[in-house]
């Protein structure tokens, strides 16, 4: 957790009083940190599971255009939970999401050198000598 966005980079987005009104369930005057904490593990999350399919994840070091698509998906989900997304908000968490499909599809590239693992997958069989051939079948 962590990865591409911390508290401070949401406190850069969303003024600290507006944070603890989007956050503060038990109206105690504070920033929730369990709230905040869930928010960046959604956020990284929901990042990684584009990323995934081009890049090991997660990135190390964070390229500079992640860390902003991260804080637009963050700030999105905070909004969404208390009261609903301004149509800016909006519109930075589509873009958010269009780019990070084009970074899926192999369009958009991040500039890091860290590819997917390769899966693995492959097929691979062995077998004995065959039992039943047509000589030992010859006589049936």
């Amino acid at each position: 957790m962590g990865n591409y966005i911390t508290q401070t980079d949401i406190l850069d987005r969303v003024p600290e009083q507006k944070l603890i009104g989007l956050t503060d369930d038990d109206n105690n005057g504070v920033i929730n940190d369990t709230v905040v904490n869930n928010n960046i593990i959604d956020t990284e999350s929901l990042i990684d599971s584009y990323l995934k399919t081009k890049y090991t994840v997660p990135l190390s070091p964070v390229p500079a255009i992640l860390k902003k698509i991260a804080k637009d998906i963050s700030e999105h989900f905070l909004y969404q939970r208390r009261l609903g997304s301004t149509e800016s908000i909006m519109a930075s968490y589509n873009n958010a999401i269009k780019f990070l499909e084009k970074v899926a599809a192999g369009t958009i590239s991040l500039g890091v050198d860290t590819p997917a693992p390769d899966s693995g997958v492959g097929i691979n069989y062995s077998s004995s000598d065959r039992t039943f051939t047509r000589d030992t079948l010859k006589n049936f």
